[in-house]
């Protein structure tokens, strides 16, 4: 009996044989065990591989449908967008304020060059004593008004620093404002009015100097702020986080004067001496600046504050009176012994 090829066997397990031919073989299977055993191996070999490619296979892969994927794109995209539209938004934004504080920082570096420039051109400026005149008859005309009267010389010792040539003896603040275009008409304003006040205050005699304690002013009284402010009729100006430890009031050709003693942290005192404005000044933004100017009968800086003309003498440099002047604010009242 002829034994079954290696070829008929592998087709009878991968079922590639017809009805008849299945058949035949199967008969034969029957009557030989020769084939049955060659079968049988050959079927062990068949279901082994099947095995070992069945577990190095990869798993199986679950593909969405074409709208599901293309939805969750769009998502995506979407979500991208919008990251990128917010992140833009903060960068201007922060380029926005970026400039701002540039811009801020450049404009406080210019006003203080301009405060430098103010200053070196209108330092403080000493009234010259006056010199005395022939009495007047009995049917003498009224005295020119202060702003026609003589003008204020200005000693070459008092000039800035910055080597400026001293002012001609007929220069007045008035004219000395005039060579800065830059200041506004109202600050030569004022500064006639304080040019009018040293004037009218500086007596036939020699001026008083900075320790005489009378001052050209009489009858002085030791108060406290608030009798202070009562007699001015205002806020009592003060150095920021100077100790107040005296306060004295008194009059001035008809205008009430306040003095008070200001203590710094450095231990460094400065007088202040407050008045109403000559002539109603008001107190505007630009007025705030501290300018050089006599009056009060003695040398010292001032500035324009609340209405008042506020004087300021100490043992400091004029710059360094100026700067505690423009940051004046309401003074401490005085601390108990």
């Amino acid at each position: 009996m002829q034994h079954l090829d290696e070829g008929r066997i592998h087709a009878y397990l991968d079922s590639e044989l017809s009805g008849d031919e299945r058949e035949a073989v199967e008969l034969h299977l029957a009557a030989c065990a020769s084939c049955r055993e060659r079968l049988q191996a050959e079927r062990e070999i068949k279901e082994s591989a099947a095995a070992i490619l069945q577990a190095a296979a990869p798993p199986s892969l679950d593909i969405p449908p074409f709208s599901q994927v293309q939805e969750r794109s769009e998502q995506i995209h979407e979500q991208r967008r919008r990251g990128l539209s917010r992140g833009t938004k903060l960068a201007w934004a922060a380029t926005v304020v970026l400039a701002l504080g540039i811009g801020w920082y450049a404009r406080e570096l210019a006003v203080d060059r301009q405060r430098v420039r103010e200053v070196a051109v209108l330092e403080p400026i000493e009234a010259r004593p006056a010199t005395p005149q022939p009495a007047a008859p009995a049917a003498a005309e009224e005295p020119a008004p202060a702003t026609e009267r003589e003008p204020i010389a200005t000693p070459p010792a008092q000039l800035p620093a910055a080597g400026l040539a001293p002012p001609a003896a007929g220069r007045t603040p008035e004219i000395a404002a005039e060579t800065r275009p830059e200041i506004a008409a109202e600050t030569r304003k004022d500064l006639r009015a304080l040019a009018a006040l040293a004037v009218e205050s500086v007596p036939a005699a020699e001026a008083p100097q900075a320790g005489d304690e009378n001052r050209s002013a009489a009858g002085w009284t030791e108060v406290d702020r608030a009798e202070a402010e009562r007699r001015l009729n205002g806020p009592l100006a003060g150095i920021p986080g100077a100790r107040t430890i005296s306060i004295r009031a008194g009059r001035r050709d008809g205008i009430t004067v306040v003095r008070s003693l200001q203590v710094l942290e450095s231990g460094v005192t400065v007088e202040l001496e407050q008045a109403p404005s000559p002539g109603g000044v008001p107190a505007a933004p630009r007025q705030r600046e501290p300018v050089a100017a006599p009056g009060f009968g003695s040398q010292g800086v001032s500035t324009l504050w609340n209405g008042f003309l506020v004087v300021g003498r100490g043992p400091l440099p004029a710059d360094s009176l100026m700067a505690l002047l423009g940051r004046l604010q309401r003074a401490q009242p005085p601390e108990p012994d």
